[in-house]
């Protein structure tokens, strides 16, 4: 007997549980299978293949990369980066292997199309004319050609500008003064004050930073000038006043300095050190004839700027001192004390020890005004150079002899003089030639500078050189 719900059923009722049990045990139990055997399927599938990109060859990388290598697609740096990627594990060095050379041949892809597809663009653009000018070049064009300005007018509309624009652009073409161009036209005149901040303004200036910078524009110095001006007096007015350094200034040039940037008080300035000074040995002339005085010669050493400590020491050699035949006269005068007599000749440049010896002999010259010197003592003081030729020769003649006889005596004597020199110079010669210091043409140049006869030149050569072998 059946139970209550299947009485409630009925008889569709039991037909459709009874169907839908059969559909769902076999959904079930089939559904349950696939997916246990499809899981089973990928996990062996993925096993595999990771074990086999695990183990992938780096020739693959080595290939691809040489491939591109060689057909000049990359360079030997990109090459050896795109190695570097081979030691990626699975899944990434299937990844960067299937980027890197997915990516470089759609690239060469793209580029050989582009390549490929040059003469059909040609043909394209010039059947079509594409491109449109650029605006700026319009603008050019029509400052180059301004009978085609309204033609140009015609092309900007079409790429979008209106009337009001086109007029703006035009006007922004326009060239405006640089400030240096300004700068000059204001300064000789051209512009008034004005239209020199018309042309400021419109470089982008204000009219507070135009005048800051109008204030710039005259002309100051530089340091090199303003050294040369103080050097020349030119900041001292009683110096420019006394010496008339002020003089004979050209006012006609003022117009053209100051079209330049140059101040009236600075041309005046530039006049002022323009002028050329005497030189010190022209002071000392005009000291002596009492054209200075000696505060002049202190402004002039001043002038061309010898240091104040050596002014007063330039002043005291500005006179002569007293020449040998004085100094001889004014201590036989007793005029000149022995002191002062040496000093005396030292001022004429004798150091001390020239000095003593010529105070001895003129000691020895003035003992007895009516006691001649000897010949002896005459040749002997011209030998060691305390007398002249000229002063020697006089005393001679005044010991009666002649003149020829005087000039024999001391062309001798000088003969002598030079012969033992030149004995001495011939042994150091000689040393070093036989030391090997000097070659024989160099001994034989420096025994030519002695003025020896060229016979003489050969026979002591000839005998170093034998001297020289026998050592």
């Amino acid at each position: 007997m059946a139970d209550n719900n299947s009485n409630g059923k009925g008889f569709m009722g039991i037909l459709w549980d009874a169907v839908s049990g059969f559909f769902t045990i076999g959904f079930e139990k089939v559904w349950t299978n696939y997916l246990e055997t499809t899981w089973k399927g990928y996990n062996t599938l993925t096993e595999k293949f990771n074990d086999w990109m695990a183990n992938i060859d780096d020739n693959l990388w080595w290939d691809f990369t040489n491939f591109m290598h060689d057909h000049e697609w990359i360079d030997d740096e990109t090459r050896n980066d795109l190695n570097t990627l081979s030691e990626l594990t699975f899944p990434f060095n299937l990844l960067a292997y299937t980027v890197a050379s997915g990516g470089l041949l759609t690239t060469w892809l793209k580029q050989l199309m582009f390549a490929a597809g040059a003469d059909q663009r040609r043909r394209l653009f010039t059947k079509y004319e594409p491109v449109d000018i650029d605006a700026s070049a319009l603008l050019s064009a029509s400052l180059l050609a301004p009978e085609k300005k309204e033609e140009i007018k015609v092309i900007l509309k079409s790429l979008g500008y209106g009337d009001d624009q086109i007029d703006l652009l035009f006007t922004a073409i326009t060239k405006a003064y640089d400030e240096g161009t300004i700068r000059t036209l204001y300064l000789r005149g051209v512009l008034s004050d004005e239209q020199m901040i018309a042309r400021m303004k419109e470089l982008g200036f204000t009219t507070e930073k135009i005048a800051e910078i109008k204030e710039a524009w005259p002309i100051i110095p530089g340091a090199g000038d303003l050294f040369h001006l103080v050097a020349k007096e030119a900041f001292e007015p009683d110096i420019i006043k006394h010496y008339g350094y002020d003089e004979e200034f050209p006012v006609d040039q003022i117009k053209w300095l100051k079209m330049q940037g140059i101040s009236e008080d600075w041309a005046r300035k530039y006049w002022y050190a323009h002028w050329e000074t005497p030189s010190i040995q022209a002071g000392y002339e005009m000291l002596h004839r009492n054209v200075i005085d000696y505060k002049e010669l202190n402004d002039l050493f001043r002038t061309i700027e010898i240091p104040p400590f050596w002014r007063d020491k330039l002043t005291k050699i500005a006179f002569m001192p007293y020449t040998r035949v004085d100094t001889r006269r004014m201590h036989n005068a007793g005029v000149l004390s022995t002191e002062e007599l040496i000093n005396a000749y030292m001022d004429v440049g004798y150091d001390l020890e020239h000095a003593t010896k010529m105070t001895e002999f003129t000691i020895t010259y003035n003992a007895d005004s009516g006691k001649k010197l000897t010949k002896a003592q005459i040749v002997n003081g011209f030998d060691e150079y305390l007398l002249t030729y000229n002063e020697a020769k006089t005393m001679l003649t005044t010991i009666k002899y002649t003149e020829d006889q005087a000039d024999f005596i001391l062309t001798f004597t000088e003969y002598e003089r030079t012969k033992k020199y030149n004995a001495t110079v011939e042994k150091t010669i000689k040393k070093r030639f036989l030391l090997s210091l000097i070659t024989e043409a160099q001994t034989r140049d420096k025994l030519n500078e002695l003025n020896l006869p060229g016979e003489k030149v050969v026979i002591l050569l000839n005998q170093w050189t034998l001297d020289k072998y026998d050592n």
